[in-house]
C-alpha cells in the first residue's frame, strides 16, 4: 500500500531505516502543531478562555474560527470538549472590545447572577471569615455596590478580616477600615460600620 508522510526532519532518519522512501521532489511543508494547553485526548474537558472580550480585536477575530470549527489551521478540539468563554458585559463600566454579531451568534450566551447563599456555601469551603459570611447572608442586597463592592472583593477584604477575630482594640479596627474603604465602595463600608462586623459591639 502506498502512503506518503511528512514526518518531522528530526525523525527522518528513522524513517530511512524502516525503508521508506524519500522522495525530494515533493519538497518539505510547514505543519501546524496545536499549543500545549490544547487537550489532546477525547472525552469530557473544557478549553477556557478567560475574559476573552478584553483581548484586542485582532485576538478576538483570530478565535472566530476556533470557536465556529472547534479548531485551528491543522489541528481541531478532540470530542467531548467544550469551549467556555467568560467576559464582562460591553458597558460603559467595563473596559472590553465590543463583539460584533457575527460571533455572537456562533456562541451561547449566559448571564450570571449573584446568589448569597451559593456564594456562602463557596466562601465556607474556602474558609473566609465567618462574621463576613453572616453579613452577606443577613444583607444579600449588598454583595453588588454601586461602585467597586462585588463578591470578590467582599471575598477579598473577608480574607483579611480573619486575620483580626477580635476588633475591641481600637488599632485593629482602624487597620480594618482601612482594608474595607481600599476594596468596597462607600455605601458597603457605612453599612458595616454600624453593623457587628466591624464594630465589633
Amino acid at each position: 500500500v502506498s502512503q506518503s508522510r511528512y514526518p518531522p526532519l528530526d525523525v527522518v532518519d528513522a524513517y530511512k531505516r524502516d525503508e521508506w522512501d524519500i522522495v525530494s521532489s515533493e519538497g518539505v511543508r510547514t505543519m501546524y502543531a496545536p499549543p500545549d494547553w490544547v487537550p489532546m485526548e477525547p472525552g469530557p474537558s473544557v478549553l477556557l478562555l478567560d475574559d476573552w472580550n478584553r483581548a484586542s480585536v485582532r485576538i478576538i477575530k483570530g478565535i472566530m474560527q476556533l470557536l465556529q470549527n472547534y479548531g485551528m489551521v491543522s489541528w481541531k478540539l478532540p470530542p467531548g470538549c467544550n469551549i467556555v468563554l467568560t467576559g464582562n458585559p460591553d458597558e460603559q463600566d467595563y473596559l472590553v472590545t465590543s463583539v460584533d454579531s457575527a460571533i455572537l451568534t456562533r456562541i451561547r450566551s449566559v448571564t450570571l447572577k449573584e446568589d448569597a447563599k451559593e456564594w456562602s456555601i463557596w466562601a465556607t469551603k474556602e474558609k473566609l471569615d465567618s462574621r463576613g459570611i453572616s453579613w452577606v447572608l443577613a444583607y444579600p442586597e449588598m454583595m453588588i455596590g454601586s461602585e467597586r463592592t462585588n463578591p470578590r472583593t467582599l471575598s477579598e477584604f473577608f480574607r483579611t478580616l480573619k486575620e483580626f477575630p477580635s476588633l475591641k482594640d481600637e488599632g485593629d479596627r482602624r487597620r480594618v477600615m482601612m482594608h474595607a474603604e481600599s476594596l468596597l465602595d462607600e455605601q458597603t463600608v457605612t453599612s458595616m460600620m454600624v453593623r457587628p462586623i466591624v464594630t465589633g459591639k
